[in-house]
């Protein structure tokens, strides 16, 4: 199995960053076959943007035509930061939603379920926003089920970069579907709080596959045709907004103002998304001085292509840079190269001298990051530009010995006096991501990752046209009487001309609220006030609270990379998963048929102890048996009952569980059927050591 993800995920990962079809690959059950692709029969996608938060349905039929019964494996990868909302399996023509519980429960019961053929799903988390639903059974070709029906609902906040908010769709599916697909349709809506000034497709510019209609300008609709073809081009549509000067605009969600959703709690707070744009014309804006220092890795294991690669981004970047600016290089492996003592203007001759220091850079030894940290600490930083430091690197640090995780965000919390922002770039695989992320995360950065062996120039040097144009440093932001908590990011960054700052966060108080934006530009602050209201006059946005619980559960998820898997951090990430329905490494998303005798009760309070009750249903036809099982790992669960003499008369339950409360239900009827007559009868719980009967009177 683990040769078969890791193939599908190269295979699909190596595409452009837009997804949302991906492949369904079929082999006989618990077996570790490699899949073969199946046949993509149709697909519908439902997209619903709300000025940058979109939310995407898409329902797809996958069809076995083969002779043998299969267990399908559907790998998709989704957009940085989005966030599955919905899973649901047909089964028999009915639609069956999934339910989120943890890892290792949810795959022990899938497992289970599997060998007694019963309809199941799972969709599990695979690192990198990639999942990977697994379905069981898809029957043969000509017998029903052959054909299995999946639906998949996820939300995401749509990119901004130079005025424009880009959608993208993958539905690339030549050579991942066996042929071409019957038909594929996308429909969607566009609404926005701001006028849209022009709406296009950059993927799909002539032809009639694609029509976009206008109702004003803050509505706009579009749809996509086509049947029996592969599809070569993913969908892409761009909108822009006219924005001459800063602009707030924000989404709420008021939990009890409106139709409750599931995770709403009895006295719950609200929620918010805010998001802060600049103008994105830069001629327009007077723009800070930059001071930059690039700090990259030459160790050993940037050998070969990738050295030869480095130079080139290197050189790249410095020519990027203004008359105005100042920089510095840096090259590390087990010690430190450094191209001037200190930073430098950027003169032609400083330019010059800085590409004969990058065309002779060759790579060698180990990989300290902490010398390379303390030296470009070490530079004359300026009040009066924008601060940053581009830290490349495709390995995890291996000199001193003693380095850790730890060791290196408490070097930067030292370091980091003059709020200097961190970005960090990693590339291939090796590189430890979440402490890179936890770099940028608390010093006022991004972090971006460079996979395989892709090319890095064209990602560094589109990093440098980012920064540029920076506009504001040491950014705040404040918010009037609805007493806020729980914001993300927790360090806001510094704002570049055509980006955008967004803000999730919880508020205690439904009123209007004057938010108060601050940055620093050079010698003067750069103040931006709105009135919002956080009130119930608002429309509600249900999919705000997953993002800003997404965006916890990334913050947690970075702390556990750090400080190791401690009980509190894993539980938390597990409340917040199961609470929301959020997929993560510690929680998956399991369907099962509606018949299942066990069904988990996620309104009881978490067991501490084992308990088995049984009651009478008020028409006697039948007794409910509940069961609490107290703890988080997998347990073997046995529920058996045996009449008067001791003889076996029914087995109820035999499965793999995690904690939790789960009911059973029990109808006085043997296992072919036959109605039993009245009398005394016990049911026995059992797993492990455990073993409780209750008593069972049945009267006719």
């Amino acid at each position: 199995m683990k040769k078969l993800v890791l193939a599908l995920l190269v295979l699909l990962l190596a595409e452009v960053p837009v997804y949302a079809v991906g492949a369904l690959y079929a082999r006989r059950a618990q077996t570790n076959t490699t899949g073969t692709p199946l046949w993509l029969k149709k697909y519908d996608a439902d997209v619903t943007i709300t000025d940058q938060m979109a939310v995407t349905h898409v329902d797809h039929t996958f069809k076995n035509e083969t002779s043998s019964r299969l267990e399908g494996v559907f790998i998709f990868p989704l957009p940085e930061g989005a966030v599955v909302t919905e899973l649901a399996l047909w089964i028999n023509g009915v639609r069956v939603v999934g339910d989120v519980m943890e890892r290792d429960t949810a795959r022990a019961v899938y497992e289970s379920i599997v060998r007694k053929t019963i309809d199941p799903a799972l969709l599990e988390y695979m690192g990198d926003n990639v999942f990977k639903l697994s379905v069981f059974p898809i029957e043969p070709n000509g017998k029903e089920m052959s054909e299995r029906r999946i639906e998949i609902t996820y939300a995401e906040l749509l990119p901004y970069e130079d005025g424009s908010v880009d959608y993208g769709f993958y539905m690339k599916t030549a050579n991942l579907s066996a042929k071409p697909v019957e038909r594929a349709s996308i429909k969607g809506t566009i609404t926005t709080q701001k006028p849209i000034i022009s709406l296009s497709s950059t993927t799909h510019k002539s032809g009639t596959q694609l029509a976009l209609s206008r109702e004003d300008d803050r509505n706009y609709s579009f749809v996509y045709g086509n049947e029996n073809a592969h599809s070569e081009t993913d969908l892409v549509i761009e909108y822009q907004f006219e924005d001459e000067t800063f602009a707030l605009n924000h989404l709420v969600y008021n939990p009890g103002t409106g139709e409750d959703m599931f995770f709403d709690a009895e006295g719950d707070d609200g929620y918010f998304l805010l998001w802060v744009t600049p103008p994105h014309n830069p001629a327009t804006e007077t723009v800070l001085a930059k001071n930059v220092a690039i700090v990259a890795d030459v160790s050993s294991s940037m050998s070969g292509t990738r050295i030869v690669q480095l130079r080139k981004a290197l050189g790249a970047m410095v020519d990027m840079l203004s008359e105005k600016d100042r920089f510095s290089i840096l090259a590390f492996s087990s010690g430190v190269q450094k191209f001037h003592d200190d930073m430098v203007k950027a003169t032609e001759e400083n330019l010059l001298d800085a590409h004969e220091f990058i065309d002779a850079l060759s790579e060698a030894g180990l990989t300290n990051y902490e010398g390379a940290l303390n030296e470009a600490f070490d530079c004359t930083w300026s009040d009066d530009a924008a601060n940053v430091i581009v830290f490349f690197t495709d390995g995890k640090p291996t000199w001193p010995v003693e380095t850790s995780d730890t060791r290196i965000l408490a070097l930067l919390e030292e370091l980091n006096t003059d709020d200097i922002s961190v970005y960090p770039f990693g590339v291939g695989e090796e590189p430890d991501a979440a402490i890179l992320k936890r770099m940028a995360a608390e010093n006022s950065g991004a972090y971006f990752a460079i996979p395989g062996d892709a090319a890095i120039e064209p990602v560094l040097s589109g990093f440098m046209r980012r920064i540029s144009y920076p506009l504001l440093k040491n950014i705040t932001m404040e918010y009037d009487g609805i007493s806020p908590y729980d914001v993300y990011p927790r360090t806001l960054p510094s704002l570049f001309a055509g980006t955008q700052l967004s803000v999730l966060g919880r508020f205690r108080t439904k009123t209007t609220s004057e938010v108060l934006f601050t940055g620093e530009k050079e010698s003067e602050t750069v103040t931006v006030t709105e009135q919002l209201k956080f009130d119930a006059t608002q429309e509600n946005q249900p999919f705000v609270p997953r993002m800003w619980a997404s965006s916890k559960i990334d913050y947690l998820l970075g702390e556990i990379a750090v400080a190791g898997e401690q009980q509190e951090l894993v539980d938390n990430v597990k409340t917040l998963g199961k609470k929301y329905s959020i997929i993560t490494p510690y929680t998956s998303m399991l369907v099962i048929e509606p018949n299942t005798k066990v069904a988990e009760d996620k309104i009881a309070v978490k067991p501490t102890a084992y308990s088995f009750t049984a009651q009478m249903e008020p028409n006697g036809a039948a007794v409910m048996l509940r069961y609490a099982i107290p703890g988080a790992s997998p347990q073997r669960i046995r529920i058996r009952v045996f009449d008067a003499s001791g003889k076996l008369v029914r087995k109820l339950v035999d499965d793999v569980v995690g904690g939790g409360n789960f009911l059973t239900r029990w109808d006085f009827r043997t296992e072919s059927g036959i109605r039993l007559p009245s009398g005394f009868y016990f049911a026995m719980l059992e797993t492990g050591e455990y073993r409780q009967l209750v008593k069972l009177q049945l009267v006719r």
